[in-house]
């Protein structure tokens, strides 16, 4: 199955979303991922159009594949 994890501020403004397959990987391994990228100074912390705070939300999609999504 494909799941979607994103990074949402309180307005639900995404500023990271990352599609994954549970054959592949886990939530808790896409969210480190993700927070290796905000330990990088790469992304903020924040969303850049409302300064919310980021909490990260796991989302199952109706696409059994990658290639179907």
């Amino acid at each position: 199955m494909i799941w979607i994890t994103q990074w949402l501020c309180p307005s639900r403004h995404c500023a990271i979303a990352v599609a994954w397959d549970d054959q592949e990987a886990t939530a808790q391994n896409v969210e480190y991922q993700g927070e290796q990228v905000f330990r990088q100074g790469t992304l903020n912390r924040w969303c850049g159009i409302c300064g919310g705070s980021l909490h990260v939300e796991h989302g199952r999609t109706a696409f059994k594949t990658m290639e179907k999504a």
